[in-house]
């Protein structure tokens, strides 16, 4: 039974057929259970090798970013009287696009960790989780005019992390 045998056979059935049946259903079984394991261990190390790989790119892309931000500030407050109108429009699309960029990363190095923290579910007090991540996109939320009304958020059972991230992505 510990190996796959569940087949019930009444001692009036007993044959060497259905001996053999339940054999090869027990076999079938425990292969079939050996097949589940082996693919669950490849995906959980697919998993991770992808995690590993995106919280690296997100580090890496970091860098160049931060350049980019600072040479085209720069340009429009060094150079700004040198720009024709239609070139400082320009260097803020490039700065606009730059902060996109920056809260794409951002949201890969959130995932990355949010994949690898631990999803055990753990009271949550969802009006904390909000108020954070409003307070983390409070310059988004004002650049855009967005007005965020909270009535009163329950205590739910949840991953903290998995949570910040749905609520910080449901927000921005």
């Amino acid at each position: 039974m510990r190996l796959g045998a569940s087949d019930y056979m009444p001692k009036s059935k007993i044959s060497g057929a259905s001996i053999a049946r339940c054999v090869l259903n027990a076999a079938e079984k425990s292969r079939l259970r050996h097949v589940a394991e082996a693919s669950h261990a490849e995906l959980e190390k697919s998993c991770k090798a992808l995690s590993d790989f995106a919280h690296t790119a997100s580090h890496d892309l970091k860098a160049p970013l931060r350049h980019i931000t600072t040479y085209c500030g720069l340009l429009k407050d060094e150079c700004a009287d040198q720009l024709s109108a239609e070139g400082q429009k320009y260097v803020q699309r490039l700065l606009v696009n730059a902060d996109r960029l920056r809260n794409l990363i951002d949201s890969l190095l959130a995932y990355s960790e949010a994949r690898d923290s631990v999803k055990e579910r753990t009271p949550v007090d969802t009006m904390a989780v909000t108020q954070e991540a409003m307070e983390v996109l409070e310059e988004d939320l004002a650049k855009t005019g967005a007005r965020v009304t909270l009535g009163n958020l329950p205590v739910g059972k949840a991953c903290p992390m998995l949570l910040k991230l749905v609520v910080r992505n449901l927000l921005s």
